[in-house]
């Protein structure tokens, strides 16, 4: 049997498509006794307060018809915020020239965590404009994670 958020994923995932959108995360924890299923959602125009309403109001009848959930639990809906993680190359290609920080599985130039500007994509993976002076090229099953990482003051 498929764990709990594999099949919410399942379930939601292509209604919200058909609006338009994408889920990015799925986070199902239990904060004392209350249940919380919370959302991260985006697409390629950027999400405001009113797409997390109308995905929040989409997606309440299938989870009411499915019940997948036993009890009460409560639903959130949110954006990716401003240091929203990277993880296809369409999310890579979406955000070139943007500053980026990486974690890798493995040590390139003696470092795992770099931060650049992402300067282009290829067929399998990323050109980073490394911070600490490199243009690297690094495939996509080598990153761990990735966000962008605006420099918010200054």
């Amino acid at each position: 049997m498929a764990r709990l958020p594999d099949r919410l994923l399942q379930l939601l995932t292509p209604p919200l498509e058909q609006l338009g959108y994408e889920i990015l995360q799925l986070d199902w924890r239990r904060e004392g006794k209350e249940k919380i299923l919370c959302l991260w959602i985006d697409r390629p125009e950027g999400i405001n307060l009113d797409d997390c309403v109308l995905v929040n109001r989409a997606i309440e009848p299938i989870l009411d018809n499915e019940d997948p959930i036993r009890g009460a639990y409560r639903l959130e809906v949110s954006t990716p915020g401003v240091d929203r993680p990277l993880r296809t190359l369409a999310h890579y290609q979406r955000f070139l020239g943007k500053r980026i920080t990486l974690l890798l599985h493995n040590s390139q130039q003696g470092h795992k965590r770099w931060t650049g500007t992402l300067h282009t994509t290829t067929d399998q993976g990323i050109v980073l404009r490394a911070e600490q002076g490199p243009l690297l090229e690094i495939p996509l099953q080598e990153i761990r994670q990735a966000h962008l990482d605006p420099v918010l003051f200054g």
